[in-house]
């Protein structure tokens, strides 16, 4: 672990020989155990990225780890989002929920309104979007032949897996469990060749469990416990149907738990809920299912992400996974990091006027 963090320290950018080397292929060069070797590359994964793909330049993240920590908001990340609607509202915001947005309204090279549920209309000087931005460009935007053209391109960018996440409640407590366990399948790299090359559903599982209680008493129910597990599958390109495939997976993830961590599971199994890539693309709007947007390939990373500036509309913004810096909860906020200053550059001398000949409105 100590070679790699200085190793990592010494990465010289995009155009380092190191950077162009997949991220099992750097740290294979560290590890002779195929054990370590997986657990090293692995996190890639928590970013939507295939480890034998992206660039070691991700080796970064345990850089970070070592040097920051891991942390973890006292109420989970639930208590994370209440705390950023709390300060908008302390500074004068309005939340409005359960309203869909169905277009942008654009004049001259700026957004001047938002449409919500097809009737709704609210002019606007700043748009920030968390949406995937081909969703913003292909369903909100009106498009003209140069923007038909650039949305085909972004459809062919390489998208991250999709994730089948399994939240259940047990009743009684497993203080043998950690705060964060993976489990691997019997394959590894077979597994991720299935999901993201093949777009297939892999009979090997390999899982992430994740137990706030560990940390966090609070999280779990009295006397029983809280869970969420996370299997790696296939996006939407895979085309497979999810209705009948989510229940399937479901208790095959929930099997694989009892025979490998949890040999009580079925016996203290609560309430399930879960989601799979249906539910990122209709009620995330991501256009594939994938659960991190863009995949974190080397020419899909930091700058070559979508831009958090529009580059086609001088008042839309974006944050989210798939914009600078990148995805996982510390990218995406830092994105908002990124806009927030963004916006104060642009607008640090009060707002723009903006001239639009006759009311023009603009097609991209």
């Amino acid at each position: 672990m100590h070679q790699s963090y200085r190793y990592a320290k010494g990465f010289a950018g995009f155009g380092a020989p190191e950077s162009r080397q997949s991220l099992y292929t750097f740290v294979s060069r560290f590890f002779d155990d195929e054990r370590l070797r997986r657990a090293f590359s692995v996190p890639s994964l928590l970013v939507g990225g295939h480890p034998f793909h992206t660039s070691s330049l991700y080796g970064l993240i345990h850089a970070l780890e070592r040097r920051g920590g891991v942390w973890y908001p006292k109420g989970g990340t639930g208590a994370l989002v209440t705390a950023l609607a709390d300060l908008f509202q302390r500074h004068g915001g309005t939340i409005h929920t359960g309203q869909e947005v169905t277009a942008l309204r654009v004049g001259y090279g700026r957004v001047t309104g938002v449409e919500v549920n097809g009737d709704k209309h609210h002019e606007t000087d700043i748009v920030v979007s968390n949406a995937d931005p081909l969703h913003v460009y292909e369903k909100w935007l009106p498009m003209g032949h140069w923007g038909r053209l650039l949305n085909g391109f972004r459809r062919r960018m390489k998208q991250s897996m999709g994730l089948v996440v399994v939240y259940f409640l047990t009743n009684r407590c497993y203080k043998e469990l950690n705060h964060h366990t993976i489990v691997f399948g019997d394959t590894f790299k077979e597994i991720l060749d299935t999901i993201f090359d093949d777009h297939d559903v892999p009979e090997d599982l390999s899982l992430y469990l994740h137990r706030p209680s560990a940390t966090d008493p609070e999280m779990a129910p009295t006397g029983g416990d809280a869970f969420y597990v996370l299997a790696p599958v296939p996006n939407l390109q895979g085309c497979q149907d999810w209705e009948t495939l989510e229940p399937k997976l479901t208790q095959n993830i929930l099997l694989t738990l009892q025979q490998r961590l949890m040999p009580d599971l079925f016996e203290q199994l609560g309430v399930t809920h879960t989601v799979s890539p249906r539910y990122f693309h209709e009620a995330l709007s991501s256009p594939f299912g994938s659960a991190f947007s863009i995949a974190p390939t080397l020419t899909q990373s930091a700058g070559f992400r979508y831009h958090n500036r529009s580059p086609h509309y001088q008042n839309l913004y974006f944050v989210g996974a798939g914009t600078h810096p990148g995805a996982g909860v510390p990218g995406v906020v830092s994105s908002a990091g990124v806009v927030e200053k963004l916006v104060k550059e642009d607008y640090a001398f009060g707002p723009r006027t903006f001239t639009s000949p006759q009311g023009k409105t603009t097609a991209l």
